[in-house]
């Protein structure tokens, strides 16, 4: 006989228990941090946004997580919840943007997630859309391509005709695919 399992899907109350959890566990604060789902990221799983007071101290002003988190394994979900937290929680201590140094690789340690800036896409396990870019873009010169999921400042400059862009090799850009 099989068995199967369902996957738990997550929520956002979720996400704010297990803060709450951290919380408590490092003495740190975040309940006044916003946490918000974003069904625009197709490349990374978070993100933890900050901006400067007026004494130049960083501090976290929201925490985005991708909705698709939210069906993911219980592994990916964890993970991806406490590496934002561990970005919050080391600049409210001291007030400085760390991205992905020392400091916050102890800070992950402490909170239980892997210390990495990226997740190897094999790791995943459909925690991330399988999508296809929507615009390829091929320099002329040295063929490298590169993919684009919106359009941005590159792919709206070449489809109003404007190559306002050079690869690094300073060839011209084309739009291969839109």
């Amino acid at each position: 006989m099989i068995k199967l399992i369902a996957m738990k899907t997550f929520t956002i109350d979720d996400i704010r228990n297990e803060y709450r959890r951290l919380d408590l566990v490092t003495g740190v604060d975040t309940s006044e941090i916003p946490v918000a789902l974003s069904t625009r990221f197709r490349r990374k799983l978070g993100l933890c946004r900050f901006r400067r007071n007026a004494l130049g101290r960083y501090i976290p002003v929201e925490i985005v997580i991708g909705k698709q988190v939210l069906d993911a394994s219980a592994e990916v979900f964890y993970d991806t919840i406490r590496h934002e937290y561990a970005h919050a929680a080391v600049t409210l201590l001291d007030g400085r943007n760390h991205g992905h140094d020392e400091a916050w690789k102890k800070m992950c340690h402490y909170v239980g997630c892997r210390p990495s800036g990226t997740v190897k896409a094999g790791s995943l396990e459909g925690a991330l859309p399988k999508s296809e870019p929507r615009y390829i873009v091929r320099c002329e010169r040295c063929g490298r391509e590169n993919k684009y999921y919106r359009k941005g400042k590159v792919v709206d400059s070449l489809i109003k005709g404007r190559s306002l862009y050079r690869c690094s090799c300073g060839g011209k850009l084309s739009l291969v695919k839109k």
